[in-house]
């Protein structure tokens, strides 16, 4: 799979999962392709001031598991996940 090819499987996961998982609904979201890794992709998520800072760490790990699980044909890419609450 191409890297922008993974990168719209991911928006999209990205969409089903913030529908489908209660308490996960970030207020901005991007995912691109590395300028600087040609096999890493960037995954940003706000989740805005109502999420505490000590929950991003969770969140984090929440999408990444599932993420994985649904999309296995995503493991030749890195993925450099961060989460902010701001």
């Amino acid at each position: 799979m191409e890297i922008n090819q993974a990168v719209s499987t991911i928006e999209a996961f990205v969409d089903t999962y913030a529908k489908d998982t209660a308490g996960w609904k970030p207020v901005e979201v991007k995912i691109l392709p590395s300028s600087d890794e040609n096999d890493t992709i960037k995954i940003w998520f706000n989740f805005g001031p109502s999420v505490a800072e000590d929950e991003l760490p969770a969140l984090k790990q929440q999408f990444t598991d599932a993420l994985k699980a649904a999309h296995p044909e995503l493991s030749a890419y890195a993925w450099a996940v961060r989460a902010q609450a701001f």
